[in-house]
């Protein structure tokens, strides 16, 4: 064993007691700063997790938009934006694995006399993969887009008062908008005294509008993020967006979520420009930036536990150098080199760091492990709810160990405790041996 690291041991363990209360209260601090640090990391790990696997589980991997509803036949009616042939085009590529055409709109809900906005997006009944995905989210009754039968969240199900087999009407924004158009129109031409244009005004609204829909909820599916908006048939998605026989989007779910990026640039070749393909990552950038701050910052922040850490063993070298004062005489006397001094207290830091960190990741581990059964105990201790599932939508708290993670906290940690020590090393390496032995 090294001459250094030898004494550095001896050093940490007292005659008296088989470890100094100094030590032990530097191990301590160092091994709560790597326990709270690897904890609390590990579980934002998990729900930045759980939030990706969220968004995958409702969306597709890229996604095409359009405004563009297609052109008009001869009789002013419209003939589709060719979505068709672009599904097929998609469906063709070696990377995609599903392809989902939906309409997406607004719509007005009228529930007992009480109405309300919600979002409305309308799928195929033949639509495998968006049934898979709805089928996932556990829901109540049967999910059928085949009839006249709508899904909803349960959000909507549950401030309404709604169960299966109830009927709510669906109304189109555009019919709202040209009422009050025609309704304006109406007053001004009564305004001027002319009762028949007020009349004509009306008329014509009442021949154009999209009429509301009656449709019976099918099946009620519970979901946090998704849980306030409403599933149609896609024809009746197209009747309330006023869109006939067009689609204002298609979802392509590729081989890989995380490499939907690659993808991209096949698609955009196959695709019209009227078409904008975005990547679910790129739809969803500022929700992953915040999250991937938050946890850098929670970085910074719990850092600062192991630099107290740090400063405890600061003072701990201090003190034992200034103990050992003579000790360190004796050792330059008897021809120890200054960097065999410095070593023996940077040495009792590297060791302190050492231990702690070890036992840092144990306990961390060990919480980690029992972090739902504490969470409970807690609560009924307490009665205060910890990640409230009505809130966060989460059964249990949720936790990714990344080893790059710990092997961020680790050298952290180690770095920190060593540059503790290393200036009560040089303190003591500068120590003259001839004033260190005056009064032994």
């Amino acid at each position: 064993m090294p001459f250094s690291f030898f004494i550095a041991l001896r050093y940490l363990q007292p005659k008296r007691t088989f470890v100094s209360i100094m030590t032990l209260l530097s191990v301590i601090g160092v091994c709560l700063g790597v326990t709270v640090l690897m904890v609390v990391i590990a579980v934002m790990a998990g729900f930045e997790k759980r939030i990706k696997d969220t968004v995958l589980g409702f969306e597709p991997h890229v996604t095409l938009e359009t405004q563009f509803s297609g052109f008009l036949d001869e009789d002013g009616f419209p003939t589709g934006n060719g979505w068709e042939d672009l599904a097929e085009r998609l469906e063709g590529l070696e990377s995609v694995t599903a392809v989902s055409p939906y309409v997406s709109t607004p719509a007005f809900l009228q529930i007992g006399g009480e109405p309300t906005s919600a979002a409305a997006i309308g799928f195929r009944a033949d639509d495998t993969w968006r049934l898979e995905q709805l089928n996932k989210l556990n829901p109540k009754g049967t999910v059928d887009l085949s009839g006249d039968k709508i899904v909803i969240g349960s959000a909507i199900a549950n401030n309404f008062g709604l169960s299966i087999g109830n009927k709510i009407t669906v109304v189109s924004p555009r019919s709202l908008r040209d009422l009050v158009k025609a309704a304006q129109k109406s007053q001004e031409a009564r305004e001027r005294g002319d009762e028949e244009a007020a009349r004509k005004a009306m008329e014509v609204v009442s021949d154009e509008a999209v009429l509301p829909l009656e449709l019976e909820i099918g099946a009620i599916f519970s979901s946090l993020q998704y849980g306030e908006i409403i599933i149609l048939p896609l024809h009746h998605a197209q009747h309330i967006a006023g869109l006939e026989e067009s689609v204002n989007g298609i979802g392509v779910v590729t081989e890989n979520a995380y490499r939907a990026g690659e993808y991209v640039e096949g698609m955009i070749k196959v695709t019209p420009p009227e078409w904008r393909v975005t990547t679910w990552m790129e739809r969803h950038q500022q929700w992953f930036n915040a999250v991937a701050m938050e946890r850098t910052m929670m970085y910074f922040v719990l850092f600062i536990i192991l630099f107290v850490a740090g400063f405890s063993i600061m003072v701990t070298m201090i003190t034992v150098t200034v103990q050992k004062r003579q000790d360190i005489g004796v050792i330059g006397a008897l021809g120890g080199h200054v960097n065999q001094i410095a070593w023996i207290f940077l040495a009792q830091g590297m060791v302190v760091g050492v231990i702690g960190i070890m036992c840092g990741l144990g306990l961390g581990g060990l919480i980690l492990h029992q972090r739902n059964t504490i969470r409970e105990g807690i609560q009924k201790l307490t009665n205060f709810q910890i990640f409230d599932s009505g809130v966060y939508g989460l059964v249990e708290i949720p936790a990714r160990i990344l080893p790059k993670d710990l092997v961020i906290i680790s050298v952290g940690a180690f770095v920190l405790c060593t540059l503790a020590a290393l200036i009560p090393a040089l303190f003591a390496a500068r120590v003259d041996p001839a004033k260190a032995l005056r009064n032994l």
